[in-house]
């Protein structure tokens, strides 16, 4: 296990399997693994909407977020950028970001992907700093900080405008 998240009334728990590519979901009062989804490779963060109906899954070897829909576990996947990291959904719930770490093959630049959650689908991508590791999003989701491991730097995403600014920590 690699990640966890929660359902908003806590009954129920996502929680990746990094090693077998699955996600486990768990009944919180019994205990209980209640169903297996298989995921992309590598899948290494969760994060549940607000309303509980999706889990955003990341899956950092195929560069894919895996949707699951918390009702059937039917499947939908998204092409995010190169080794995704983590996932946090807009207070909302009507956004996706991504933090993507990069390529450590000459693109070391990080970026930001923003998904539509109603449609399943990257808006923008947000090019960061060096291999962008984690976010963390203000509580009126007006703005990011994404934490850039190579460079030891955190950009500033306004999530309004797209605009950045970078700044040691």
């Amino acid at each position: 296990p690699t990640s966890v998240a929660f359902n908003r009334d806590g009954t129920r728990a996502y929680v990746t399997n990094q090693t077998h590519g699955t996600v486990s979901v768990i009944d919180t009062i019994t205990g209980r693994v209640i169903h297996t989804v298989n995921v992309d490779d590598n899948p290494c963060s969760v994060a549940v909407s607000p309303d509980g109906t999706h889990a955003y899954v990341i899956n950092q070897d195929s560069n894919t977020v895996t949707v699951i829909d918390t009702a059937t576990y039917a499947k939908t996947s998204v092409r995010v950028g190169i080794s995704p990291q983590q996932v946090t959904l807009s207070p909302d719930g009507s956004l996706a970001y991504v933090v993507n770490l990069g390529d450590y093959w000459g693109h070391p630049k990080g970026s930001l992907s923003v998904i539509d959650t109603a449609t399943n689908t990257v808006l923008t991508t947000i090019r960061t700093g060096a291999q962008s590791a984690g976010m963390a999003l203000t509580t009126d989701g007006t703005r990011s900080y994404v934490v850039n491991s190579s460079d030891g730097t955190i950009t500033v995403v306004s999530l309004v405008t797209g605009s950045t600014e970078s700044t040691d920590p």
